[in-house]
């Protein structure tokens, strides 16, 4: 089956969550509990892309057909790691 069963629903709860958790996190930086630079690096960069693979994963998983290359075209060759 040939159909899109995805949408704007998923992307919009991709990009919610994300921005939820940058506000959360910008939160927890203003009030202090996050001090080591190395944390707030780090966090910085899970609180946009686990949202937002996870919306995609999801999509695939509970709406497509289980395969990012078969739903998304996403394939990976050797010479990509150059």
């Amino acid at each position: 089956d040939r159909r899109v069963r995805w949408g704007l629903d998923d992307a919009a709860v991709g990009a919610v969550g994300a921005i939820l958790l940058v506000l959360a996190a910008d939160w927890a930086l203003g009030h202090g509990y996050l001090t080591d630079p190395r944390v707030v690096e780090v966090l910085s960069y899970l609180v946009v892309w686990v949202p937002l693979l996870g919306s995609i994963l999801g999509a695939c998983y509970l709406r497509g057909s289980r395969s990012l290359a078969r739903d998304f075209g996403l394939r990976f060759r050797p010479i990509d790691l150059l």
